[in-house]
């Protein structure tokens, strides 16, 4: 049941529709995996019902299907405390029905709520996890369901079932079960508070998007595809959004400072002041939380049951890593530098609106890569094709484009899984963006695996370019790797949702470990032999030049200090409000002295960046998670780089070994095993230098 918590409080953080639909992959597709994927061992197949997600018409039918979940999950409840099952239903197994009903329907509310097109349902889909939480709080805190699940004997339980029995007591006394009833009031209160905090700051990043208007002599250095997919407003400017699609070219690609520099400004502004309130808020209630538990603070609360085990080993590693890479982003800055006072000889330094446009222009001249001729290998539909064949390989599954009703709009595509001649899951992709919907890039899941029940399904919902009646949106080259990045988390959520036990099917490893799959799977990204397979030039059909690519990979290298600076300096902010006393924290204040130790970037005035850092929702003080991942994908890597990027047996190891593994073992037991050894430092320290 609190592995449900954990996932509600996470949804969409982990953390996608065509607009031309193929009825296939296409023979090649095929052939390939026929001669190429990795053997898929069938005595051990995700078996069970394929459970789709409901259509809701209108808010009626969400509120409907909400009291319909929540009386279903009190009746499990109540056969549970008071004993009435079956001889076959021991308590464990209630618990993991109480668990398994919880994830039938609140995982889907918090997709709809962040992917619903119309508002009215997005707004009774936020109710309704409102509504399920306050029900989860209370089972967290419910004496008789602690009392039963404590009786049970471990000793009559299989290895497994005492792990899930295991997580469950650890999470309940966590939870302030064992404490007195006028301390459980209070944290009951307190999680109500902090979940209708939590929807509304996360509204108010989705909906908070902001304009500003250029002319076309602003945007001088655009692709020209963007300009025209912008219509005219009436006074001749063209109207860029703080959104995803038109962020990222404007700070990529415009040659006016000045340009990048308005754009950047409502970015980091959009969804403020009203999450300044909030993000209080939030920060208060966790606080109390922990303190009631007997914590200094949350980030200790959080931080226990992973791998980093507290607050200042997760300080240490952030340091580590920042001691590493500090003299790189130096010296990352100086050429910055140097490049822009060719363009701007009376610069005051480099600003944080500069980093991607002289980073671009740096990797152009110092490596021969022209970005934008890059995105010409790179339509979208090719792209998504590419990716998806890629990923069958690797796992050595069939992805299939079904016809599915349940989408939840007409841009979305549907995918069944399988493996061999078994169906072990679906997905669906929403690629584009659209209004109210969910910003970034993320990884739903909607239904967990559970074995002998149903099968997993989840959702990519991104914001890519897209393509219109007479023309394709091009990709740069980091949404490809965003793409196969997300895709990482799909696999992981679908082949390992094959366990009886709720609390260990899925991705339910602790959570440094949780983006170690994505990351690993954004190197294919770089591999010559995969990108020939995909990415081919939009008009001429000619796979990107084996030299293209070379020079891709070692561009990838320049700015690595900045951008791993930039991240320690979120963990480090992540980490710090959860650290502070919250009667004496001054968000803006702390923001600026974390600035000035870790980012590369000086603070810049009226800008509000922690009111629109959407991952304090879900990860919330454990941002560093991102980089103690990446250690352990680098580790991951070394064995792919030495026995072949596409080498079936070692694709089959790690899908055995690692990623259809679930929450059934500890992440180190998993990189040991597949490894060999003991993880180390090694790879990722050479990986920080080089």
């Amino acid at each position: 049941m609190n592995s449900i918590v954990v996932a509600f409080l996470a949804v969409g953080l982990l953390n996608c529709g065509g607009a031309h639909p193929r009825a296939d992959l296409g023979s090649e597709t095929k052939a390939a995996n026929d001669t190429a994927q990795p053997a898929f061992d069938d005595s051990w197949q995700i078996k069970g019902d394929l459970m789709l997600p409901e259509v809701f018409h209108s808010a009626s039918d969400v509120q409907k299907r909400c009291t319909e979940g929540i009386s279903s999950v009190r009746t499990l409840r109540d056969q549970l405390v008071n004993r009435r099952m079956s001889d076959a239903r021991t308590p464990l197994v209630g618990m993991n029905e109480i668990d398994v009903q919880l994830d039938g329907f609140l995982p889907q509310m918090g997709l709809m709520a962040n992917v619903h097109p119309d508002k009215a349902v997005r707004d009774a889909a936020e109710k309704c996890t409102e509504d399920v939480d306050a029900l989860v709080t209370e089972l967290s805190l419910d004496t008789e369901i602690f009392r039963v699940l404590s009786e049970i004997n471990p000793a009559e339980m299989s290895p497994l079932a005492q792990r899930s029995l295991e997580k469950h007591l650890k999470e309940y006394r966590r939870s302030g079960v064992d404490k007195d009833k006028e301390t459980r009031d209070e944290i009951t209160e307190i999680r109500k508070q902090m979940v209708k905090a939590s929807i509304d700051f996360e509204r108010e990043i989705r909906e908070g998007t902001q304009f500003v208007d250029f002319s076309e002599e602003d945007l001088e250095g655009l692709p020209k595809d963007f300009i025209d997919s912008h219509p005219k407003t009436e006074e001749g400017n063209i109207r860029i959004s703080t959104d995803y699609p038109d962020f990222f070219p404007v700070v990529n690609y415009a040659r006016k400072e000045e340009t990048r520099k308005l754009i950047y400004q409502a970015f980091l502004q959009r969804a403020w002041p009203a999450n300044e309130k909030n993000l209080m808020d939030i920060l208060s209630l966790r606080s109390r939380f922990a303190q009631l538990l007997g914590y200094r603070n949350w980030a200790d609360y959080a931080a226990e049951l992973e791998m980093a085990k507290d607050a200042d080993t997760i300080g240490k590693f952030i340091d580590q890593v920042a001691d590493i890479a500090r003299p790189r982003m130096q010296k990352d800055l100086e050429e910055l530098l140097q490049r822009k006072r060719q363009d701007v000889p009376e610069t005051d330094g480099i600003h944080v609106w500069d980093r991607f446009y002289y980073v671009n222009q740096i990797k152009s001249e110092r490596f021969d890569i022209d970005m934008e001729a890059l995105r010409q290998y790179f339509p979208f539909q090719q792209v998504v094709d590419g990716v998806l064949k890629i990923n069958q390989l690797i796992f050595g599954v069939t992805f299939t484009l079904v016809s599915d009703e349940t989408a939840w709009h007409p841009d979305v595509l549907t995918y069944d899984v399988s493996a061999g001649n078994h169906r072990i899951g679906r997905f669906y992709l929403d690629m584009h963006p659209r209004e109210g919907k969910y910003k970034h890039m993320a990884m739903f899941h909607i239904v967990e695996g559970i074995r002998g029940n149903r099968l997993p399904v989840g959702a990519l919902v991104c914001n890519f370019p897209k393509p219109g009646d007479s023309s394709e949106a091009l990709m740069s080259h980091s949404e490809v790797e965003t793409l196969f990045h997300e895709f990482g988390h799909l696999m992981h959520h679908i082949l390992a949702g094959g366990y009886p036990w709720l609390n260990l099917t899925g991705i339910s490893c602790e959570s440094e470990f949780v983006e170690a799959p994505s990351q690993l799977l954004e190197e294919w990204a770089y591999d010559p032999e995969v990108l020939k397979q995909f990415a081919k030039h939009v008009k001429t059909g000619e796979p990107i030049p084996d030299d293209e690519v070379t020079k891709l990979v070692a561009a990838r290298k320049f700015g690595k200090g900045i951008h791993v600076m930039r991240q320690m300096f979120y963990a480090a902010m992540s980490l710090q409000f959860h650290r502070e006393p919250t009667d004496e924290l001054n968000l803006l204040a702390l923001t600026r002295r974390l600035q000035e130790q870790y980012n590369p970037y000086p603070y810049e005035p009226d800008t509000y960046v922690y009111a629109s850092f959407g991952h304090l929702m879900g990860y919330t003080s454990e941002y560093y998670l991102y980089m103690w991942s990446l250690k352990l994908a680098r580790d991951l890597l070394t064995r792919f780089e030495r026995e072949g990027m596409l080498n079936p047996a070692t694709a089959a190891d790690y899908r055995e070994k690692i990623i259809r593994r679930g929450g059934s073992v500890d992440a180190n037991e998993m990189v040991e095993e597949f490894l060999g050894r003991e993880s180390n430092f090694e790879a990722f320290r050479k990986y920080l230098e080089n």
